[in-house]
Order: C-alpha cells, then sequence, then structure tokens
C-alpha cells in the first residue's frame, strides 16, 4: 500500500486521531466505511505508513495576526522593546489598533493599558496545516504529529 501527496496528509491525520484513540474522526481521515477497532485501526495505519518516510513533517506553519479582541503575548523582541513595566511573555487582550501610527494598545490582566508600537512585539499564535486544513497549534493532532517529528 503507499501513499503520495494529499494522502500522506489524511493519513498523518488518522494517525494523531487513533494515538488519541479518536477512531470514528480516523475512520473518516482515512475513509474506510465500518468502524474500525482500536487494533484494526492500528493494524491498517501500521500497514500504510510503512510507505512514509518518518524524519519529515509534512505540516505548513503560519504566524496569526493579532486581532481586536484577542488575547495575545507580548515579546520583547530588539530593537522593539516592549513599555517599561509591560513583562515578556505576559497574556494581553488587544483592545485597539491605529491604521495611521500602527500601534496596539493591550489591556493587561490587571486592566493596565499598554501602548505597543511594533507588530513584532504581539504574538497571536500559530496555526497548522495538516490532513489538508489548518488547525490551531494546540489541536490535538498537531500536538501529536509535533511530537511523532520531536522523536
Amino acid at each position: 500500500m503507499s501513499f503520495e501527496g494529499p494522502d500522506q496528509l489524511h493519513l498523518r491525520a488518522a494517525a494523531g486521531y487513533i494515538e488519541l484513540e479518536m477512531f470514528e474522526e480516523a475512520n473518516a481521515e482515512l475513509e474506510v466505511d465500518p468502524i474500525l477497532t482500536p487494533g484494526a485501526a492500528r493494524k491498517k495505519l501500521a500497514e500504510a505508513t510503512r510507505s512514509l518516510p518518518n524524519s519529515r513533517s509534512l505540516m505548513q506553519v503560519r504566524k496569526l495576526s493579532a486581532r481586536i479582541g484577542a488575547v495575545v503575548r507580548t515579546v520583547d523582541a530588539y530593537p522593539y522593546s516592549l513599555p517599561k513595566g509591560l513583562p515578556d511573555d505576559a497574556e494581553v487582550a488587544v483592545v485597539s489598533y491605529d491604521l495611521k501610527t500602527y500601534n496596539y494598545v493591550v489591556r493587561d490582566a490587571s486592566g493596565k493599558e499598554w501602548t505597543i508600537k511594533a507588530l513584532q512585539n504581539l504574538d497571536a499564535g500559530s496555526e497548522y496545516m495538516l490532513g489538508g486544513r489548518w488547525l490551531p497549534e494546540d489541536h490535538p493532532l498537531v500536538l501529536a504529529e509535533l511530537r511523532r517529528i520531536r522523536t
């Protein structure tokens, strides 16, 4: 059994679902009609994955833009230092964005508002392309694939 191109993405997505014991989702990725038992699903996956390269991932990643209302993290990135008193890696909510100055106004957990003068100082997270769709960085399939490629 050989999988190429987009089929590999579905196979890897199925692998993540099986690792998480989400067998119905794995079946959907593999386009299997009858519901597989856990053992049968693992066997089918083992047969299919023999043709896949183990060392590479087919995931793509993209950074998300900070949007009004989003909760983001601050990043102290030279030469764009954070305002004095606003710590690195603090969770803040984006309150507004000024199209003329490109400044963001954010609010920290205590309710204090800060002006961020450079886009590089806010991290809104990432999304990963897996199985033909963009998934958030904390999605179980993304986490399973990241663990797989790190081992």
